[in-house]
C-alpha cells in the first residue's frame, strides 16, 4: 500500500479556495519536467512538499514535476506520463522522486496556517482484474503530526483501458 498525503487546491480561513497547478511557479515561470518541488508555493500559498519515510515522517527527499508525454518520470499509462482523457489533471503533475520502488516515500504537504479543506486528483490507480491492484491512503494530520481523518483510494473494478496490465492512467 502507498501512503500519500496530497493536497493541491486548498481553502483557509485567510484565503478564499487558492489552487495549485504545477503548470507555473508563483512566478509564472513555466515548470520543466522533473523539476523539484519544495518551498516555491509557500510564500504565496503558505503549502510546502516533502517527500518523507513513511514511519519516522523524517524528510528524505523532494517530489518533483512529471509532464505528460516523454521522458517518462511518473508512471506508463496511455503512454509516457499520459492519463486517460478529462481527468483533470492539466499537463504537470506532481510525483515521487522518479524512483520505481515502494521506497519513493510518503508526499507531505505542511500547510503555514490551518486549512479548512484540501482537495487533489490522484491518478494512475490502476485498475483490479488479475488480483493485484493499486490503493492511495490520504491523510490528514495536525500540527503534532496526529491523524485527524484518514481516506483510502482504491483501484476500480475491471480491465485496463489503454493497454492490458498496464493501468488506466
Amino acid at each position: 500500500m502507498t501512503r500519500m498525503l496530497l493536497a493541491l487546491a486548498i481553502a483557509t480561513s485567510f484565503a478564499n479556495g487558492q489552487a495549485i497547478d504545477f503548470e507555473t511557479l508563483p512566478d509564472g515561470t513555466v515548470t520543466p519536467d522533473e523539476f523539484e518541488i519544495s518551498d516555491q508555493y509557500e510564500a504565496d500559498f503558505g503549502v510546502r512538499f516533502d517527500l518523507v519515510d513513511p514511519v519516522t515522517l523524517e524528510p528524505i527527499g523532494l517530489p518533483r514535476i512529471a509532464k505528460v508525454g516523454s521522458p517518462q518520470t511518473a508512471f506508463e499509462g496511455c503512454g509516457p506520463d499520459t492519463p486517460l482523457e478529462d481527468q483533470g489533471a492539466g499537463l504537470s503533475m506532481l510525483t515521487d522522486d522518479g524512483s520505481i520502488s515502494n521506497n519513493a516515500g510518503t508526499l507531505l504537504v505542511t500547510y503555514t496556517d490551518p486549512v479548512a479543506q484540501a482537495a487533489g486528483v490522484v491518478i494512475d490507480v490502476d485498475r483490479r482484474g488479475n488480483g493485484t491492484y493499486e490503493e492511495w491512503t490520504i491523510d490528514a494530520l495536525d500540527a503534532s503530526m496526529t491523524l485527524l481523518e484518514s481516506q483510502v483510494v482504491t483501484a476500480p473494478m475491471g480491465e485496463d483501458v489503454c493497454r492490458t496490465n498496464y493501468g488506466p492512467g
